[in-house]
């Protein structure tokens, strides 16, 4: 396993996990988000932080196609939104080191 995938992981599963999470991890994750918002330039990058939003972070456990219907997006789309969305993430925490160069 190299380091990004470690790196991937670990974020898939504190945002997977974030609603029953202690505090210290709702605390990273929370601040993980704030920086993607801030930092959230264009319409897709809004987008995509929304998706994590109402997909991991919400109070309320949104099901897919009512994700796909608020952010305009078809269900067959969804699943590459959230990836890519997972991989802006890990760039704005890692850096550089957030890329899997092993990829393409």
């Amino acid at each position: 396993m190299t380091v990004y995938e470690y790196r991937k992981m670990v974020l898939v599963a504190y945002l997977g996990s974030y609603r029953r999470a202690p505090p210290h991890i709702k605390r990273l994750m929370d601040q993980a988000m704030a920086v993607s918002l801030r930092s959230a330039e264009t319409e897709e990058e809004k987008r995509l932080h929304n998706l994590l939003v109402l997909r991991f972070i919400a109070e309320q456990d949104f099901s897919v196609s009512r994700i796909c219907k608020a952010l305009h997006m078809s269900r067959g789309n969804f699943k590459q939104a959230t990836a890519a969305g997972i991989d802006r993430l890990l760039v704005l925490l890692f850096g550089v080191d957030g890329v899997d160069w092993e990829d393409g």
